[in-house]
């Protein structure tokens, strides 16, 4: 029983459940916003996503970093490195805004992309 324990948590299970959680929820989540009226035509999905998994990482790094004893790295493995990793992403990011940017939205666009 103690190899199972050891298994579980193991930071390649760690990181690689709190990836797939993560991830299926960015991807349902994203798809629930986008099809909600909303102002303009910003990617208010992944704007949503990346605001509140920023907020989430810096809560886990807090909380099992520095608040809870080191032995908790495991959570921190499996929430803030595995889940926030999956849930947030930059490359959709810059996908949208090249998208943005190909349409001619430029106001939509974040100002760093338009140089």
């Amino acid at each position: 029983m103690e190899w199972l324990l050891a298994c579980a948590l193991h930071p390649v299970t760690l990181l690689t459940v709190g990836s797939a959680v993560g991830g299926n929820l960015r991807y349902y989540l994203g798809r629930w916003i986008d099809t909600q009226e909303w102002p303009g035509s910003l990617p208010w999905g992944t704007f949503v996503i990346n605001v509140s998994g920023s907020f989430l990482l810096g809560f886990f790094a807090v909380a099992f970093l520095e608040r809870l004893t080191p032995a908790r790295r495991e959570f921190y493995l499996l929430l803030g490195t595995g889940f926030c990793g999956g849930y947030t992403t930059f490359s959709t990011f810059e996908w949208e805004t090249y998208k943005l940017l190909r349409s001619g939205n430029w106001p939509a666009a974040p100002a760093e992309r338009r140089r």
